[in-house]
């Protein structure tokens, strides 16, 4: 295995796991719609860029890590392509939908407790 395998495999696993994401964003989305309908607010009032990257970002690297993790010597054919099942792609896609959960649960800060005085 040379390093274009492995580029193609972490390049194909992102993409896959960006393509998960990019479902759950739709989802997000719709939910914005709503709030901002709700609050008589223009949508781009309360969308947030910056999580919309790091949301796929997450994604790609769920994916990503997805296909490394489940990679097998099998992967490659005879002239070295890397082929994957199609249980090995609907596995980063799922992994790029539910890992950016995982991801952004262990990124977040806990609340700050706060003591009351008496």
């Amino acid at each position: 295995m040379d390093i274009a395998y492995w580029v193609t495999l972490i390049l194909l696993g992102g993409y896959l796991g960006s393509l998960g994401q990019s479902l759950r964003i739709v989802v997000g989305l719709k939910k914005a719609k709503r709030t901002a309908v709700q609050l008589n607010l223009p949508l781009k009032a309360v969308l947030d860029g910056r999580l919309l990257l790091r949301s796929l970002m997450t994604g790609f690297a769920s994916g990503a890590l997805t296909l490394l993790a489940l990679r097998d010597e099998g992967l490659n054919d005879a002239l070295g392509r890397v082929e994957l099942s199609s249980g090995l792609m609907m596995a980063a896609i799922v992994a790029g939908y539910v890992g950016a959960d995982l991801f952004e649960g262990l990124l977040k800060r806990p609340p700050t407790l706060r003591v009351a005085s008496h």
